[in-house]
């Protein structure tokens, strides 16, 4: 994405704790490209959020077992993720 936008950034910090990258960004410590579902649930104080165009796509996968596919909390949370992914 960086590269296409014809920059290379300086990475100081790397974390796939997203709480903690919202916290670096609200501190003004940088910028960040994180997942909107992440964006959702963290509700991050001082950070702006911008939609990229286009939109950064990305692959989600959900692993079970087929026992515990048949358990609702697990069937629910697989048609929230497809939900999710379908937005």
């Amino acid at each position: 994405m960086c590269e296409t936008a014809g920059f290379t950034p300086r990475i100081d910090f790397a974390t796939d704790d997203y709480p903690a990258v919202a916290g670096l960004v609200g501190a003004g410590l940088g910028v960040a490209v994180l997942p909107q579902l992440a964006v959702e649930s963290l509700r991050p104080r001082g950070v702006r959020t911008v939609a990229l165009e286009p939109a950064v796509r990305r692959e989600i996968v959900a692993l079970t077992l087929p026992d515990l596919a048949q358990v609702p909390a697990v069937t629910a949370t697989l048609e929230k993720l497809a939900a999710a992914a379908a937005r």
